[in-house]
């Protein structure tokens, strides 16, 4: 091979080798901007996840006292629980963690509309309260820690319509969702 094909040669294969690398770092740049965007979202469902976590437990302390809620400790509940609600529009709508935090929400609203509707025969135990707000907080643990949330120990909202009947004067209102509970027992 001559001497000026193999200039040539050398010519072509820098300049194939400097097209390489361009795109190689165009690749770079475009992969560093889609990771820095799953950052920022991440960021932003970790700090959501981080407001359930506070909430659930403000809610906790809350209605913790002797077991027996007065209506204004659910109603300051309830307000703890809407505002991190509120806040949480970055986590995806349907994921499984704003499920189980709903839930809560609806079981303290089921026990206001209890004791605002029949409070001589109100059966709301706290206890179910304090189950709810385990479940979501184990489900926000998990989520953060980016792992695979753990089995639910409380009905999902939908259940949660099916298992309480309406009426709260009714002696077996929750009679389907305590055995709800008892067969997904809290893990050990």
């Amino acid at each position: 091979m001559s001497a000026l094909g193999t200039v040539a040669v050398g010519f072509v294969g820098t300049g194939i080798g400097w097209l390489l690398t361009r795109q190689t770092a165009k690749d770079v740049r475009e992969w560093s901007k889609e990771d820095a965007k799953k950052a920022r979202v991440w960021a932003r469902e970790t700090e959501a996840a981080d407001g359930f976590n506070r909430a659930l437990l403000e809610i906790v302390d809350i209605v913790r006292d002797d077991g027996i809620a007065a209506q204004h400790q659910l109603e300051d509940a309830y307000k703890e629980w809407a505002t991190a609600w509120v806040r949480s529009t970055v986590i995806p709508d349907g994921h499984e963690l704003n499920e189980r935090y709903r839930a809560v929400g609806q079981i303290i609203d089921r026990a206001l509309r209890e004791m605002r509707y029949a409070p001589d025969g109100a059966q709301f135990k706290l206890n179910r309260l304090i189950r709810a707000t385990t479940n979501a907080r184990r489900a926000v643990t998990a989520f953060v820690r980016e792992e695979e949330l753990p089995p639910r120990t409380f009905p999902s909202s939908d259940q949660l319509k099916a298992l309480v009947t309406t009426d709260a004067r009714d002696p077996d209102c929750y009679k389907k969702l305590d055995l709800w509970l008892m067969a997904n027992p809290e893990p050990a």
